[in-house]
């Protein structure tokens, strides 16, 4: 669209499982611990859509965004009890946003760039039959700036993951939260065979 400054994807998508094999803690390990369980948790229907829009409004800026929602649940295997009959590390909502600006440097020849990108989730359930969203939802942030060769081959960069250092839980098990990398600055420098 646009004399192709604009393009835009969508994808629909409907799973179904038949007999979905799942795990979940459950008490009685003694002493207070806490027993991994393998159960046939019934069969499962997953549906959502997906829509990615990429943009290049003016020459050396490419922004991006997506956003998704899946919806799903479990119809328990006959004498089966589940507590939450929402899939495990499902969130409902996903968004994704960011851009790249490039600028030709006349003097060291190449180009320069910054760019940012983040990523929002909303609230999903770590273990299958949790009563609560272990998982709150979350917003992080990324950004990078540097230099390539205009053949590409050659790149050096600053970047900054997680740049606004937030809490970034990605796992439970056994009541223990297992956290991503906090807010994280480094270099990087790459080249192409």
């Amino acid at each position: 669209w646009f004399d192709k400054a604009l393009r835009a994807n969508i994808a629909l998508f409907w799973v179904d499982y038949s007999d979905l094999v799942t795990t979940a803690s459950t008490g009685g390990g003694g002493a207070g611990t806490s027993v991994f369980n393998l159960f046939n948790a019934g069969d499962a229907t997953v549906r959502g859509v997906e829509l990615e829009l990429l943009a290049a409004p003016l020459e050396g800026l490419e922004l991006f965004t997506s956003v998704g929602f899946q919806e799903g649940d479990i119809e328990p295997a006959p004498g089966l009890t589940i507590g939450n009959l929402d899939i495990k590390q499902k969130p409902d909502w996903t968004v994704n946003f960011g851009g790249t600006y490039r600028w030709p440097l006349a003097g060291l020849g190449g180009n320069a760039f910054v760019g940012a990108n983040s990523y929002w989730h909303s609230d999903y359930f770590a273990e299958q039959g949790s009563a609560v969203p272990l998982i709150k939802s979350k917003f992080i942030a990324n950004a990078n700036v540097g230099w390539e060769t205009g053949d590409g081959r050659f790149r050096v960069q600053l970047e900054c993951s997680n740049c606004f250092d937030r809490t970034n839980i990605q796992w439970e098990l056994f009541n223990r939260f297992y956290p991503a990398d906090p807010q994280r600055y480094g270099v990087q420098v790459s080249f192409k065979f």
